[in-house]
Formats: C-alpha cells, structure tokens, sequence
C-alpha cells in the first residue's frame, strides 16, 4: 500500500538516525485502509510503527516524548482529513470540517471489574412475607450489621401490616438482585430462628428505585439530542437516526420468577475518554447497531438508546440474575469491539436504579 502524507508541524523534522520522515513531511498509512476510525485515530501501535526504534541509542522517555510529538502533530494536521472523508459525508455536511481525530492515543486496555470505577446510586425496595404476625422489629441491629458484610445497606424498614415488611437497601454495583433477595431473607432467618423456626414465606417482590422516577427518566433519554444541540443543524438532523425508543418495553411491567417478582431497570452511561466528539456517521451507526445486538444477545430488554458524538445513554430492563457490575462490564467490553478493540470509553461510567417510585417519595 503507497504511504499518504498525513501534515506538517513546525515541531517535527527528520528524525535522527533516519526513519519515515521527509523534510518537515509526516508519512504514514492512511487509517482508513487500515481498518483504523475514520478521521486517522491512531493506536499505540500504530505510533510505533511511525516512529523509528533506536535500539538502546536514546532513553526510552525520550522515545516517548517523540511519539507524543508526532501525535500532536498528525492531530493538528487537520486539513488532510478532508480528503478521507465519504462522498456521503462531503455531501451531508458539505465541506465544513469537524474534527474527527481528537482523541488521545488510546490502547486496547480490556475493561475489568479491577480497573472500572462507577458512579453508581443503586437502591432497592425489597418486600418480604411473614408465615405469622410480626411486630416487633428488634431484630434490626444485628439484621443490618450481618448485611453489611455482603456490601448491602439497610436504609430502612417499616411494616406495612403484621405480615408484611418492606426494606429499602441500597447495594455496590457487584450485587444483583437475585443475591439481595437471598442474602436479605437469610440473614432475616438467622436472626429470629431461635424463636420462629419458619419465620418467611417463598415469595417476595423487589424493585429497583432510582431518584427520579421511570417516566422522568425514560424521557430525558430519548430526548438527548434536545439537550446535547450541535452547532450544525445538518449534523443534528443526521444524529437523530441514531435515537432508538422501544415503545413495546414496558419499564412498569415487572419480570415473574419462580416465587417472587422484580422490577429491575438500569440507566447506564458511557463516556468517552477525554470527552472527544467523533462525528463519523457509519461509525456512529455501527455503535448502535452493535448495542441493539449485543443486548438481544444478553437478553437485556432496551426501551432507550441515545447515541451522541461523545457518549451513549442506555434505558433498560435487565436479568434479574445478573449484577449492574456485570451488564456494564458486558457493554463496555461490547463497545470496545465495535471501534476495533480500544479502549475508546472511560474505564467506568454511570450506573443508576430507575423505578416507578422514587426515593423522595418513600422517605
């Protein structure tokens, strides 16, 4: 394949001891024959591949520094990008220039539970069924130091009627609703076996609760492009394909087990590194495509997606034996695949509850 010139920069020259530089000319393969982003977005690799090795002739630090040099320089040469553009995109967006190769240079770390960090206000309702009268909740002390080994927080609990006890308990994202059932009632058990040998009936209900409610929620999803308005109202029109609202998921509808039912929806976000705006609208459409069918795939029920230039809003009803922990590590890693492999998002993300109920309504 013939090497393209990508720039020019005051600040790159022919590198010592010979290489792929000419003059002040960068030389490198153009990305998009090279399964690279539109727009140039180089890897490490690809860095390495540019820039010569010196085989122990110059510190490693310095091999670094002019690796980042050539970086800025190949991201400031913007007015070669125009022609890696589409035919489609000249005439969408005519010839006004966005900047499609922003990004840092990104590495294809693998997202794990070791090193994601997540914004992540997850409560829960829990209902639980008495086999006979209960009124006196005594037992609450050691109930709420037991669950504290299992990274659950008893909020609080109150009696609906003699047989009946609701818990609000708030969790970390490694806990999903089928062990908070489990470790609740089990803990309960153990707590008042000595005087009620059977204390709970099989069935129970669990709900997930978020600070604003399920409608509240849903409508600020799908109404991203309202919030997020571009300055070109030729790349806002073309940014609305990329919305999707499922009206047949029905948030409010709860999932049936064997002996009890949950209500477990999830608003999830995913944000990339350093905020970078990519406007490449087939890769922009690949995303979307690639959670719809990742999602069938997970058996993850969505009623929303936005998709934006910088990040990606997710509304979803989830299995009730999987961890938020879980979905979102499946998504993120999910993600990564559809830009070839890098770690394109933010090791983390936001993860909320959403409910019919909120938590200001029952405290």
């Amino acid at each position: 394949m013939a090497a393209r010139p990508i720039g020019s920069s005051p600040h790159v020259g022919k590198p010592r001891g010979g290489g792929v530089a000419e003059g002040s000319r960068v030389w490198l393969r153009s990305g998009l024959h090279a399964g690279e982003p539109r727009g140039g977005l180089l890897s490490n690799d690809r860095i390495a591949k540019a820039v010569p090795r010196y085989d122990g002739a110059r510190p490693h630090r310095t091999l670094i520094a002019t690796r980042m040099r050539w970086q800025r320089a190949i991201n400031a040469s913007t007015s070669h990008i125009n022609r890696w553009l589409t035919v489609h995109q000249r005439i969408k967006f005519g010839s006004v220039f966005y900047p499609l190769c922003e990004a840092p240079i990104i590495g294809t770390e693998i997202y794990t539970a070791d090193n994601c960090t997540f914004s992540a206000p997850l409560c829960w309702s829990v209902t639980l069924f008495w086999n006979e009268a209960e009124s006196s909740d005594d037992w609450m002390v050691d109930l709420t130091s037991a669950l504290e080994k299992d990274n659950i927080r008893l909020l609080q609990h109150r009696f609906a009627n003699s047989k009946t006890s609701q818990f609000l308990v708030s969790t970390q994202v490694s806990s999903s609703p089928s062990l908070i059932v489990q470790r609740l009632k089990g803990r309960l058990y153990h707590a008042v076996r000595n005087r009620k040998p059977k204390p709970l009936r099989g069935n129970f209900a669990l709900r997930s609760i978020g600070k604003a409610g399920r409608e509240e929620t849903e409508k600020y999803v799908t109404d991203q492009l309202g919030h997020h308005v571009m300055a070109d109202q030729r790349v806002q029109a073309a940014l609305e394909e990329l919305q999707y609202h499922d009206t047949t998921v029905t948030l409010s509808d709860p999932v049936r087990s064997s002996h009890g039912l949950y209500w477990y929806n999830l608003h999830c976000v995913f944000v990339h590194r350093e905020r970078w705006r990519c406007v490449d609208l087939a890769q922009l459409h690949r995303v979307q495509h690639g959670i719809l069918s990742l999602s069938r795939h997970e058996c993850i029920q969505l009623a929303a997606v936005g998709v934006l230039t910088d990040h990606v809003h997710l509304l979803a009803r989830c299995p009730y034996d999987r961890s938020p922990l879980e979905i979102a590590l499946s998504y993120l890693l999910g993600l990564s695949s559809f830009w070839d492999g890098r770690a394109i998002y933010q090791h983390g993300g936001y993860l909320g509850t959403v409910g019919e109920y909120t938590t200001n309504a029952i405290k």
